[in-house]
């Protein structure tokens, strides 16, 4: 997987100047492609073609179809298998471990080597599939097909 720097704000500021290739602006919903880097628009419909999301037609060309996205302002990971998705761990915690999703408390974030090493294996592994289908299974809400 591409290599994210140690701090959330680091990332936030190499990611600043970059735009979106359709729009050529910043990405309203950014998403980092873990498997190449390239910084895509998530869920939005600038970039939706025939009802699908940017990050799900990116996975065809990039991962055969699997990924995995760090979704910058939601501040968490994203998996896709074919037209599912499902969301995961973030690689950024808190000084406690914790995360901040939707980075709502504004606490300083620090990369975690543990949840790098778990999105890791689940690449390696080829258990992306799965993991997008356990959670799809035990969540009460999923994520719209072709939504991300």
């Amino acid at each position: 997987l591409v290599a994210l720097p140690p701090r959330f704000t680091d990332l936030y500021s190499q990611l600043s100047g970059r735009t979106c290739p359709r729009t050529n602006n910043f990405p309203e919903e950014p998403a980092i492609c873990l498997l190449c880097g390239a910084l895509l628009c998530a869920g939005t419909t600038c970039c939706k073609r025939h009802s699908v999301g940017a990050l799900t037609q990116h996975v065809s060309s990039c991962g055969a179809g699997v990924g995995l996205f760090f979704l910058l302002h939601k501040c968490t990971t994203v998996l896709i298998r074919g037209s599912h998705a499902a969301f995961c761990c973030s690689p950024y915690v808190d000084e406690h471990g914790e995360e901040d999703a939707g980075l709502k408390r504004g606490r300083p974030l620090t990369l975690d080597p543990h949840r790098m090493a778990q999105l890791e294996r689940l690449w390696a592994s080829h258990c992306i599939a799965s993991e997008v289908v356990r959670e799809r299974v035990t969540r009460e809400r999923v994520i719209r097909e072709n939504f991300y």
